[in-house]
């Protein structure tokens, strides 16, 4: 993929970005199931992908949800958001959390507290209402 200028981030619609994002995770791991929604809101938007089926288990302790954190999940593997992942979904979770990444964009300012990205980002095993199922 070629690099994206801040402009022709900001240029594609954040459910035409979504729609890349579930097609490019599809092509690069077909075994498992992915959901990719956006939410549009006063000033932002934001972007969840869920890993909803796979192969393997996802979380050791055998829970079937999680919300996790996109930061930790590209810089340490493993652990999250008080999750132990299993090798496979930290893989998976951290590929999608860089292809969504891909698409954004982060002119935020924490020394001013001044929070600026194209869209935030969520990333799930499951989801609150549909627990996440090995196939």
């Amino acid at each position: 993929m070629t690099t994206l200028t801040k402009s022709e981030k900001i240029a594609i619609d954040i459910k035409e970005i979504a729609q890349r994002i579930k097609k490019q995770l599809k092509k690069e791991f077909p075994d498992c199931k992915f959901s990719a929604t956006i939410e549009r809101y006063s000033m932002g938007q934001s972007l969840c992908i869920a890993l909803m089926a796979a192969p393997w288990e996802t979380i050791l302790n055998g829970k079937k949800y999680a919300q996790l954190n996109h930061f930790t999940l590209v810089r340490m593997p493993g652990w999250n958001n008080g999750t132990q992942l299993t090798p496979q979904a930290w893989k998976v979770l951290k590929r999608a959390t860089e292809i969504a990444n891909y698409y954004n964009y982060d002119d935020s300012d924490a020394t001013t507290d001044y929070y600026n990205v194209n869209f935030a980002i969520h990333i799930e095993i499951g989801k609150w209402n549909k627990p996440f199922r090995k196939i």
